[in-house]
């Protein structure tokens, strides 16, 4: 699903034709949470309190406030509401860092060029940090600040969600600080929840893919294992 709302109506159709939905890759908000067997896939959630833990860890408030700028997914997309309250949730007990620029990229790459295109066409550059919430916002975003004579990865830190094979020679050539990883190899989970439904076992209400965070420490080394 593009957004995660507006469902009801054809799951409860599905139901009453007694057909079995699965969810993957994104979660959905349902009056009733028997309209769907499990969701499989990445919790969102976790991966934004993980950029925001990250950030914490190795961007200190030494000169006032981490200005952070957030480029943000498909507005009302489950992976989009999710990466920003946790995030936000775990910036709440942090005081020294703030939000000071929000909009969305779509979680595309020309998305994240324009966002900061219009951000240094109106105001001065004062981004102490970037999270973008797709690796393709921030390397859209890296490109549109090279343009601009800024440094992505040294005058401003860019936090990404999905941890793809271009990440990561971002993060090796040093202009992409953190990757959080957002799993997409669900297949083998997808057919072996369907596998079990058929021989009639009950399926947990999530299965949570396995995911990681990764930065330029250790960037190279992963990169030769990577599959997407």
């Amino acid at each position: 699903p593009v957004v995660d709302s507006g469902w009801d109506e054809v799951l409860t159709e599905a139901r009453e034709a007694g057909i079995p939905v699965l969810l993957s890759d994104r979660r959905i908000e349902t009056e009733d949470d028997g309209l769907y067997l499990t969701y499989i896939g990445a919790d969102f959630m976790e991966e934004g309190r993980r950029a925001m833990r990250w950030i914490a860890a190795n961007v200190k408030p030494e000169h006032g406030p981490v200005k952070i700028m957030e480029l943000q997914g498909t507005l009302g997309a489950s992976p989009t509401v999710e990466r920003k309250r946790g995030f936000e949730e775990q910036m709440a007990g942090n005081p020294g860092y703030r939000i000071a620029y929000s909009e969305s990229g779509d979680f595309t790459y020309e998305g994240g060029r324009r966002i900061i295109e219009d951000y240094i066409e109106n105001y001065p550059w004062d981004i102490d940090v970037i999270y973008a919430h797709n690796d393709d916002m921030a390397l859209g975003a890296v490109n549109a600040l090279e343009e601009y004579g800024i440094h992505a990865g040294s005058d401003v830190v860019i936090v990404s969600v999905d941890g793809t094979k271009d990440a990561f020679q971002a993060m090796i050539d040093g202009k992409l600080n953190c990757a959080v990883e957002c799993n997409p190899l669900l297949g083998p989970q997808l057919m072996k929840a369907v596998q079990d439904l058929m021989e009639g076992k009950e399926l947990p209400l999530r299965i949570i893919t396995e995911e990681k965070v990764y930065d330029q420490t250790d960037a190279r080394e992963v990169m030769k294992e990577r599959r997407y």
